[in-house]
């Protein structure tokens, strides 16, 4: 297998729903993005709980979600 095999695979539904399961077995979080909030981290519990915040030297730093506004500069 190549590295393009990998990369291919990496990004299918199976290899992601692997992934997840992997992480919840060892009871880590999971981190993505939700685009209401483009600026922020969304840490993922085992149990399901969502957090935003932003890692500030390694770490995972809470803080409050804001719906990010458009502004027009003209």
């Amino acid at each position: 297998m190549n590295i393009d095999d990998i990369v291919a695979f990496s990004q299918t539904p199976e290899a992601i729903a692997q992934t997840a399961a992997f992480i919840r077995r060892h009871g880590g979080p999971l981190y993505g993005t939700d685009p209401k909030y483009p600026d922020l981290i969304v840490q993922v519990s085992p149990d399901g709980t969502r957090r935003f915040g932003r890692f500030i030297n390694r770490q995972f730093i809470e803080c409050e979600p804001r719906e990010k506004k458009d502004t027009d500069a003209t």
